[in-house]
């Protein structure tokens, strides 16, 4: 994460899902002019944002129905469908994409970049994100934000799995 920030100059934070709630739980920052109305250990919207996003489109299908039948109004208000089959099909096309780019969801004027950082089980254990002002971003441009996340995100992963692997 500290690789991404010197090399784009954004922001990269980690987050987590616990239940029904969506944590950044790790921050490296890049610009110390960025304040973020969100910070680490505070719950933010579930719907909003890159993160939470690419983390849902990983879940498990029952999960994700029970997060429709619990927050459903919530999910439709955020514009992710009214519906069941709606809904699925939103998060069934960022799985495809593997990506998402968010210009102004939670805060005008800053945006983020994330990807799904997946077990081995192709769930998301996490999202890793790219943060910084929508101005910032669109310099980076969505390919190298797209291409710089993923390598990371496999290089993360692939750590992840080795470290579990060596234990005993």
């Amino acid at each position: 994460m500290k690789q991404l920030v010197r090399r784009l100059k954004l922001d990269s934070v980690l987050i987590a899902m616990f239940g029904c709630e969506v944590v950044d739980t790790y921050r490296a920052s890049g610009d110390a002019h960025l304040k973020l109305g969100y910070g680490r250990g505070r719950p933010r919207p579930l719907f909003l944002g890159a993160g939470p996003k690419v983390i849902l489109a990983c879940l498990p299908r029952a999960q994700l129905i029970r997060i429709f039948e619990t927050h459903g109004a919530e999910a439709a208000d955020a514009g992710l469908g009214a519906t069941w089959a709606e809904f699925r099909s939103y998060f069934s096309n960022l799985k495809r994409e593997g990506f998402y780019l968010s210009i102004g969801e939670l805060e005008p004027d800053v945006g983020a970049a994330a990807v799904p950082l997946l077990g081995t089980d192709g769930e998301a254990m996490a999202a890793l994100t790219l943060v910084g002002s929508n101005d910032e971003l669109e310099a980076v441009g969505t390919r190298r934000l797209m291409a710089s996340l993923t390598q990371a995100a496999a290089t993360i992963c692939e750590a992840v799995a080795q470290s579990q692997d060596e234990r005993p």
